[in-house]
């Protein structure tokens, strides 16, 4: 009886724009098929960034996240993610602003925001879109996504997206500053733009 051959097909990773690679092997089995593990994902934070940006009645403002982590997994055409920010690490450089935040965000109380998205899709290798759950100050909603990838080498990708939500969509009330004559817009947007590299 003929032996049959294993043999390996390569395909382009969907997260990629051709360079990286992944493989399935064919089993000597008959019609069995044995797919390569999943990859791990973990942020990088030194070329990442994450930033709140908003409107007041005084003018627009934007603070940075410096303390976070994404963890993601691709499992061929699907990506699940994870991301908790540290609301303490939200800075605007302003100590009041600041101060404003983390008393609206009840960050003694709460002190993580967090977004899971399981199953995103994967489109044309340059798109990622789907739904996730965020979690801010206790209230956890569900949110569109779609995620833009700028850029894919070996055994790391760059992905970006805005986010925009409203805080009253939270339980949160807005920030007021001055007595009550500067006042925070409802509607702000959570800016990623965040590398990726192999765990």
């Amino acid at each position: 009886m003929r032996k049959t051959m294993a043999f390996v097909l390569s395909f382009c990773a969907l997260l990629g724009t051709g360079n990286g690679q992944e493989q399935i092997q064919i089993s000597e089995g008959p019609n069995e098929t044995v797919l390569s593990d999943p990859i791990e994902y973990v942020s990088l934070l030194s070329s990442s960034s994450i930033k709140i940006s908003g409107t007041s009645t005084l003018h627009d403002w934007e603070s940075n996240v410096e303390d976070f982590i994404i963890k993601a997994t691709r499992n061929g055409e699907k990506i699940s993610a994870q991301a908790t920010v540290q609301v303490g690490s939200i800075k605007s450089g302003k100590y009041i602003m600041d101060k404003n935040t983390y008393k609206a965000l009840k960050e003694s109380e709460f002190p993580t925001i967090s977004l899971l998205a399981n199953n995103l899709n994967i489109k044309d290798n340059q798109a990622i879109s789907g739904s996730g759950q965020l979690t801010v100050a206790g209230q956890t909603r569900t949110i569109p996504m779609s995620l833009s990838m700028t850029s894919w080498a070996e055994e790391s990708i760059t992905v970006c997206c805005d986010i925009p939500i409203k805080m009253t969509d939270f339980g949160i009330a807005p920030p007021v500053a001055l007595l009550g004559t500067v006042k925070t817009g409802d509607e702000i947007v959570l800016k990623f733009d965040i590398t990726l590299i192999e765990d």
